[in-house]
């Protein structure tokens, strides 16, 4: 709050009086039905209408009644946060899959893992249209491989639309989107600003990939971990977890399923010959630094365990790094966490690239081109053995490229005055609808002249 709260005290000279209700909680909170938007949106196209410029307001009045209105109650709903799909599903367009599934009733079972692409947003296996790619509505297998459909670390939703700014959501969402706070820090032993340094020169990096991280997602517990997206993504680049699976030992990796070796999504000599494995364990660094168990773990000192007796048979905990060694490496994946990843704008500015998976939405999406500034990958993350494949076949200039196109255009396009002013213009509008003469307020000077 402190960072959202030196970003607005900028602009606030230029602003009228205005309350911000600020979300400040990982998870999004606003989720209203398709239905009732889709009934919204045919009401404002009835209504829409275009005054002369003669007509129109260019001073703010703010609201006549505001101190006298009864307090709102959006109703805000804690049903058990396992069952979040449910929520999501009404807000998908009923012709999408999504609407047709419901929770899954528990997650004790086997992971039910998508053997072949995404055809609504993929060619070839890969992805073409990211945009797509992050809608869970296209992806209802979701609701049991991300932590934010297993059983979110905290879930408080409203099904009524009201004005809340957070800083990411799903598509399916309805908040008003600002800058991370973590975007605004300027600290970087405690935010994830990474700094002025850039990292060292591509020729100078390891021809590999690194990710150290929290087992956060979800609660972490001994009946459901296997579904969360974070414990699938370190099992699928652990080569001695992959080679184990490709032996047949299924019980090796309970969160992911190899595609058949003659699958044509992602024929890859590695996974044709049988050693994919030892090629993962070629170029792959991938770890957790600490377990986030549910419940806590504590030894007899009471002392917090970063273990979780439930993962000691699948995973070894690895040291953290410093987040300017991780500049060290030439690939840099982005997942998300209880939400979205705070690291996203450091790696598009850094000298590494940025391979991306995700299902919430930012601020500055619109403002970043998929295999331009960044490599995108599946949210099950089933081609990233593909897009590695792709990039060490010997096309690391393709690679550098990509590196340094998003190094360039990160520094246009995601500085923090970009950040003031994308708020900014945001604001004004958000106080133009919030006005009692919405209707005719507006600038048309330029047209008066």
């Amino acid at each position: 709050m402190r960072q959202w709260m030196k970003l607005v005290e900028k602009m606030m000279p230029h602003l009228p009086d205005l309350d911000m209700f600020v979300n400040h909680m990982d998870e999004s909170r606003v989720m209203v039905p398709w239905d009732d938007i889709n009934k919204m949106v045919a009401a404002e196209k009835q209504k829409r209408t275009t005054i002369a410029p003669s007509d129109a307001v260019q001073t703010y009045s703010g609201v006549a009644d505001v101190e006298d209105a009864e307090r709102y109650d959006p109703n805000w709903l804690h049903q058990d946060s396992h069952k979040f799909w449910d929520f999501v599903r009404d807000a998908c367009p009923p012709d999408t899959t999504g609407r047709k599934v419901s929770s899954l009733p528990t997650f004790n079972d086997t992971i039910e893992f998508p053997l072949a692409p995404v055809p609504e947003y993929t060619r070839d296996g890969y992805i073409y249209n990211f945009t797509a790619a992050m809608d869970p509505c296209l992806q209802p297998h979701l609701r049991g491989m991300h932590g934010t459909f297993i059983e979110a670390i905290s879930m408080s939703t409203t099904k009524q639309l009201m004005p809340v700014f957070g800083e990411c959501k799903l598509p399916t969402n309805n908040e008003l989107l600002i800058p991370s706070a973590m975007y605004l820090g300027d600290d970087e032993r405690t935010d994830y600003s990474g700094g002025n340094f850039r990292g060292i020169p591509w020729a100078e990096k390891k021809d590999g990939l690194l990710w150290r991280g929290a087992a956060s997602g979800a609660r972490n517990k001994d009946d459901n971990w296997w579904h969360n997206h974070r414990h699938r993504f370190v099992q699928m680049l652990n080569g001695t977890t992959v080679a184990q699976l490709e032996a047949g030992d299924l019980s090796a990796a309970p969160s992911f399923r190899l595609p058949p070796p003659e699958s044509d999504a992602f024929s890859i000599p590695s996974r044709q010959s049988g050693r994919l494995g030892e090629w993962v364990s070629s170029f792959s660094d991938v770890a957790f630094n600490t377990f986030i168990c549910s419940p806590e773990e504590r030894a007899p000192d009471g002392k917090k365990l970063k273990t979780c007796k439930h993962n000691d048979n699948f995973y070894t905990l690895a040291n953290g790094i410093p987040f300017e060694k991780l500049y060290d490496y030439k690939y840099l994946p982005d997942v998300d966490g209880n939400s979205f990843s705070g690291r996203y704008r450091a790696f598009l500015l850094s000298t590494s690239v940025t391979l991306k998976s995700t299902i919430y939405a930012e601020w500055h999406d619109a403002r970043l081109i998929p295999w331009v500034h960044f490599v995108p990958f599946d949210n099950s993350y089933m081609d990233i053995y593909g897009v590695m494949d792709y990039f060490l076949g010997g096309r690391d200039w393709e690679a550098e490229r990509i590196a340094r196109e998003s190094a360039r255009w990160a520094e246009k396009v995601l500085r923090k005055d970009d950040m003031l002013l994308y708020t900014w213009r945001l604001l004004l509008e958000y106080a133009r609808v919030m006005d009692d003469k919405r209707e005719k307020l507006g600038y048309v000077e330029d047209l008066l002249r």
